[in-house]
């Protein structure tokens, strides 16, 4: 039997569109809501009116139900990131219900492909195929379709019965179709051979994604930009080739002047990575609860006594967060937090770090410090260690520099190495030079001389070690790029700085030896797209900022699903009154059986015995359609608009239970008459 271009509608038993709405119901626990839909779409069954709506009023329906589609799917996205895709599938069933009600409640119980698809209504004119279809065949009942949705929405929620109810419904659906040609038994045995595989099948599947996302988390854990490991931090020292940053921003600051903002602290290094040991972080209270925390001064009386006249000052810090915890940049010197109630604040007993965790997306804190008050731990013995392999080339230069003078004070110590940095040395992101015989470190101080800021404060660290002095490596963002636009500094991805701590009468202070244009050289790297991309970050950002600034988001979501039926009732009592829809009585149909005709009375192989004879054979196997659409090439535009109508006609002769009227065949044989007239003796 010859393929049909008739769009094939599967019949749908009784009730079960009802049953399937209420099933999704169950399983996104809004049974009240289903239970409305349901009654709503199966009431038509027990009665026999129904409206006339024309095919402008499916599109405006369809574009509406689009409009609606797209808004919840905007305002979910913007509450709850990825996570609101999820919720707009569940709901997707309520969102497009209304198209579902209009065809239920319509006197034709179909919707054009048009409708359905916006790219059709103005191309189908332009479509021979489409265009010759006789108007039922170009229709589409969309139950079937809106099901198989209902219980897609249905499976996101996890419910153990979920495939329970899946089976049902599938057997409900399959039972008035199954073939004559196999007993009920039979049917029954294959259908459940199906449901054991499918159920063994979704479980391979579950441990198999399992596995795949963790290998994912992994792979991404381990190459993207991460959260400052307290315990850790391996530098690209050594590494050969040019340093790449990213100019992604990563969080702005509200500040009186250009600062470094502190992570992590480090005191002991090995093979390029330095590592903190015997650390602990420890819970900070919230002061009275309204999201202030405090911690301790942990600095000597004196240095307290001239830190006194300092006045403390305040920073605003904007970070975007991806798994709701971080440790916080912050300025040195720092003893105040105030953010956000209700989330878990942690410090670093070694060096004052903070982490945060249990936050929103989005985190905005205020810190307040002072500049000549650092608040980290007492030096320890590991604070003056040098490895071994950098411990010949850090001993020379210590000579070199005169740094074992009992004269000098630590200040001038500080200064002197400071001096040292500052005549000869480069900063690059680029390294070229290896030898095996030295490491990296000793590379760049006695040949090199060039580096990016781990290099620098690196050396810093060891040289101020060897002096005599301890010191320990510090890791965090340089706060320097202003936004005239924001009115903040912007911290990119490739801002992120090293420096050097050094213990000095009694405190820790900043000692920072890069070059500084170490910044100016990276910002070298951004893209010519930066200016755009900064404008829709800020955009995102003010979005972002205007969305935590709502008080109660579930109250927000639940509102809005309240509100969306009595929005859709008032479309449709509008619809109403514009289009003075008319209800009309509709006639029970006449019973036909399907009848196909005789291939051998269309007159439309004479067509197709023509084109056999120009050398142009029908492979076996394919259709009548499809062997024409291959032909198309050879056709004139006119022969082939043509063509299509009367293969239109063929087709509704063959399969169409109507069938042609006598006038209608008499029509097909002269038209085909004529068409063989024009092009029998032209090239096809």
């Amino acid at each position: 039997m010859k393929q049909s271009p008739v769009l094939p509608n599967v019949p749908v038993p009784p009730y079960l569109l009802g049953g399937t709405l209420c099933f999704w119901g169950w399983q996104i626990e809004a049974l009240e809501f289903a239970l409305v839909m349901a009654l709503l779409v199966e009431l038509p069954r027990w009665f026999q009116g129904r409206w006339e709506f024309s095919e402008k009023d499916f599109n405006h329906l369809a574009d509406l139900s689009t409009l609606l589609l797209i808004i919840f799917a905007l305002y979910l996205f913007s509450k709850e990131s990825i996570n609101g895709l999820f919720t707009v599938v569940i709901w997707m069933p309520l969102l497009i219900f209304l198209l579902v009600l209009a065809q239920q409640y319509s006197s034709v119980g179909s919707l054009q492909l048009s409708t359905l698809f916006i790219s059709l209504r103005k191309k189908k004119a332009r479509l021979p195929f489409y265009a010759a279809l006789p108007e039922a065949q170009a229709r589409v009942d969309i139950r079937l379709p809106y099901m198989v949705l209902c219980l897609v929405a249905a499976s996101t929620t996890r419910h153990p019965g979920f495939f329970p109810g899946l089976i049902i419904l599938s057997l409900w659906l399959l039972w008035p179709s199954k073939p004559a040609m196999y007993s009920r038994l039979q049917w029954l045995a294959i259908f459940i051979l199906a449901i054991g595989l499918g159920y063994s099948g979704q479980i391979g599947l579950q441990h198999s994604q399992q596995a795949l996302e963790n290998w994912v988390l992994e792979w991404f854990e381990y190459r993207l930009w991460r959260d400052r490991d307290p315990y850790r931090q391996h530098t690209a020292i050594g590494e050969i080739g040019e340093l790449k940053q990213s100019s992604r921003i990563l969080f702005r600051v509200k500040a009186d002047y250009p600062m470094l903002l502190r992570q992590s602290t480090y005191d002991n290094y090995f093979k390029q990575s330095w590592y903190a040991r015997r650390i602990k972080f420890v819970p900070i209270e919230d002061v009275q609860g309204h999201g202030q925390w405090q911690w301790p001064l942990e600095i000597p009386a004196a240095t307290e006594q001239a830190a006194s006249a300092d006045k403390p000052r305040r920073i605003t810090v904007a970070l975007n967060l991806s798994n709701g915890e971080a440790v916080l940049p912050l300025p040195e010197g720092s003893s105040q937090l105030n953010t956000l109630a209700g989330i878990d604040v942690r410090r670093n007993l070694f060096d004052n770090t903070i982490k945060v965790s249990q936050t929103p997306d989005m985190l905005t804190y205020t810190a307040q410090y002072q500049e000549q008050m650092s608040r980290q731990s007492a030096p320890k013995p590991s604070s003056l260690d040098i490895p071994q392999r950098e411990q010949a080339v850090i001993k020379a230069l210590t000579e070199d520099l005169g740094l074992n003078k009992t004269t000098l004070t630590a200040q001038e110590k500080v200064q002197t190495i400071a001096d040292f940095f500052s005549q000869g040395f480069t900063y690059s992101l680029k390294q070229t030079q290896r030898d095996f015989n030295l490491s990296p470190l000793s590379v760049f101080l006695t040949r090199t001389r060039s580096g990016h800021c781990e290099y620098y404060a690196t050396a810093t660290v060891l040289l101020l070690r060897a002096a005599g002095i301890s010191s320990r490596y510090a890791v965090g963002y340089g706060v320097e790029e202003y936004s005239f636009l924001e009115d903040a500094y912007l911290v990119r991805s490739r801002h992120a700085h090293a420096w050097a701590l050094a213990h000095v009468d009694g405190a820790w202070i900043e000692v920072d030896n890069t070059p500084a244009d170490w910044n100016a050289q990276e910002t070298e790297q951004a893209g010519w797209w930066q200016p755009s991309y900064d404008f829709f970050s800020w955009l995102s950002y003010r979005f972002a900022q205007w969305q935590w600034l709502s008080s109660d988001e579930e109250t927000q979501n639940n509102n809005l699903l309240w509100l969306l039926l009595p929005f859709i009732a008032f479309i449709a009592w509008r619809l109403r009154k514009q289009k003075k829809a008319r209800k009309i009585r509709q006639k029970k149909p006449e019973t036909h059986l399907l009848r196909p005709q005789s291939a051998r009375n269309s007159a439309f192989y004479q067509i197709t015995a023509h084109l056999k004879q120009q050398g142009y054979q029908r492979p076996q196997g394919t259709s009548l359609p499809q062997w024409i659409i291959q032909l198309s090439p050879q056709f004139s535009s006119a022969a082939q608009q043509e063509l299509w109508y009367l293969l239109a006609l063929h087709q509704r002769y063959r399969f169409d239970p109507e069938g042609l009227g006598e006038n209608e065949q008499i029509q097909f044989e002269q038209q085909v008459k004529v068409w063989l007239q024009k092009y029998h003796k032209k090239s096809v």
